[in-house]
């Protein structure tokens, strides 16, 4: 599993720095400044490598999940961060991850997927969900608060998945912060 998550991190990081490395071309200016896309570059290589080292170090998956949480919280700045994978049952959701400083969540935590429709059509897309916290429908309340918050904050559902088959998904909440994702950061999610 952490050669399926860990590989396409890596390929899509080299790609990105060779692009950014890339020298510029003198026939026309640059449309955006060479300097922020080496520090967005360099940001992204820093969470892929910070991840594969998570995945790799961790003797147990629930160890390395709980650190790569950590370091995606913290490069997209998200409140908290939860890891849920499909494990023996492709209708629940389990989170053997959550990063969530100052609160409490839940150990253990199972989604049944037929209560969480939005994490349903995350994984069916295989499309990354922005939500906003005026739009948070109940089951985002419900799950913010198996995540130890009853604060609701804008929310990224992202897919964890191979060519063909949904793996999971990653949980991204703003609760204490309020700060809302832009489509950049969905993007980085997924």
């Amino acid at each position: 599993l952490a050669q399926l998550i860990a590989y396409p991190l890596f390929a899509v990081v080299v790609y990105q720095l060779t692009e950014a490395a890339a020298p510029p071309q003198l026939a026309m200016p640059p449309a955006y400044p060479l300097l922020p896309a080496r520090s967005e570059a360099t940001e992204q290589a820093w969470l892929v490598l910070t991840t594969i080292q998570n995945l790799s170090a961790g003797t147990e998956l629930e160890e390395a999940l709980q650190r790569t949480a950590a370091a995606l919280a913290q490069f997209l700045q998200a409140d908290f961060c939860a890891i849920g994978l499909l494990r023996n049952n492709p209708t629940v959701l389990d989170l053997p991850a959550v990063y969530h400083p100052g609160a409490a969540p839940a150990r253990g935590v199972a989604l049944p997927l037929d209560r969480y429709p939005l994490i349903r059509r995350t994984l069916a897309s295989r499309d990354a969900l922005n939500i906003d916290k005026v739009d948070a429908p109940p089951e985002i309340r419900n799950l913010y608060g198996l995540l130890g918050s009853f604060i609701v904050g804008p929310t990224i559902i992202a897919p964890l998945a191979d060519d063909q088959t949904p793996l999971g998904a990653v949980l991204l909440g703003n609760p204490d912060s309020g700060r809302s994702w832009s489509p950049a950061d969905a993007e980085h999610a997924q």
